[in-house]
């Protein structure tokens, strides 16, 4: 049996952005706090308390949005903010070291996720591919072994 081009669905068409819309502010908000936290988090080099009492609040903060975006069922994002989740989790267990590589890392995919999202509520289509390069750079700095694209 042949199908014609015609016959296939269109891809990409099939996005319904109205329920990131209404938690896109939410999303917004917590990524912010969550990159405040880290961005103090790091400052505290001296004080591990402090340190780890920021992590939590980063990742808590972080794990809001995560549970909006796994809500809005937005394909690829939300492994990012889990991956995110992850990093803090070691970080405060001392699994991993905060470095200023690290804290870039997750800055940067916390800013290109929310373009990202951004974009898809502009109308464009869903390619969580673009995402991949940033959750390279935070599945190496996991130290990861396996890092795919198709994981998005």
């Amino acid at each position: 049996m042949t199908l014609s081009a015609n016959a296939l669905p269109p891809a990409g068409d099939d996005f319904d952005s109205g329920p990131l819309s209404w938690v896109m502010g939410e999303i917004r908000e917590t990524v912010g706090r969550s990159m405040a936290a880290l961005s103090e988090a790091f400052a505290q080099d001296a004080d591990a308390d402090a340190r780890n009492a920021l992590l939590r609040q980063a990742r808590t903060h972080l794990h809001q949005a995560h549970g909006a975006l796994q809500i809005v069922d937005v394909e690829g994002v939300a492994i990012l903010t889990e991956t995110i989740e992850d990093l803090f989790d070691r970080l405060e267990s001392a699994q991993l070291t905060l470095t200023a590589e690290m804290v870039e890392a997750i800055d940067h995919a916390c800013a290109a996720l929310v373009e990202y999202l951004e974009e898809l509520l502009a109308g464009a289509p869903p390619q969580p591919v673009r995402l991949f390069p940033y959750y390279r750079a935070l599945l190496q700095a996991r130290g990861a072994e396996r890092i795919h694209p198709a994981d998005l």
